[in-house]
């Protein structure tokens, strides 16, 4: 009820939420390092949520009203540069998240961002999907020519005529099962950029490479 200040207002703002940012990270990172069917189930089910949780924060009137009444006044509170930058960045998020909006056009913003929220998760299923499916078979072993020997997948153990040899070569940004003939000049990897790795590594790891 107080009139707003920066500190009961900006350093307020600035300092909730502590305790949903922790386990939203911990969680966010595991499913960018270690994912799993079931912790992208439960995204589905957090994403919207926490997008709902950010517009009842962005779209609040009378935090907004509080945080406006600081910025028109800037000039007069004698902050230093870093409360100033604080209060100009505050006061644009707020702006930009949709603050100044009619009702009707706030309603439509949580709308949009309740599904951007879920389409950035589908896009991201998809993409690890398409990148654990990713691979080239390399069954000649002469076109693996010029690297080290200890490199090859076939070195000290019999050729392997599965889809997939007991090692194989994954580019470091590409986690893939490299074991196939007709390999077009394009599609052989730098072979300075070439990590030996196990193909059921591979097919158990290869899952926890999904960015964030």
């Amino acid at each position: 009820p107080d009139a707003p200040t920066f500190a009961n207002t900006l350093q307020a703002l600035d300092r909730s939420g502590e305790f949903l940012e922790r386990p939203v990270g911990v969680f966010y990172s595991l499913m960018s390092a270690d994912t799993t069917p079931e912790l992208q189930a439960a995204a589905k089910e957090i994403a919207p949520k926490l997008s709902a949780h950010g517009d009842n924060i962005s779209l609040n009137e009378k935090l907004f009203a509080r945080v406006k009444a600081l910025y028109d006044q800037r000039a007069e509170l004698g902050l230093d540069a870093e409360q100033a930058y604080m209060l100009e960045h505050s006061y644009k998020g707020f702006v930009r998240s949709g603050a100044l909006l009619g009702e009707k056009q706030k309603t439509r913003m949580r709308e949009i961002n309740k599904k951007l929220s879920l389409l950035g998760l589908q896009f991201g299923d998809n993409l690890l999907k398409e990148t654990n499916n990713s691979y080239i078979i390399i069954d000649d072993e002469a076109d693996l020519a010029g690297l080290p020997r200890a490199l090859s997948p076939w070195a000290g153990k019999p050729r392997s005529t599965t889809r997939c040899p007991t090692n194989g070569y994954s580019p470091p940004s590409v986690p893939a099962c490299i074991p196939s003939s007709s390999t077009p000049p394009d599609a052989l990897f730098a072979r300075n950029s070439i990590a030996l790795t196990s193909c059921v590594e591979t097919a158990t790891t290869s899952r926890t490479t999904k960015r964030s």
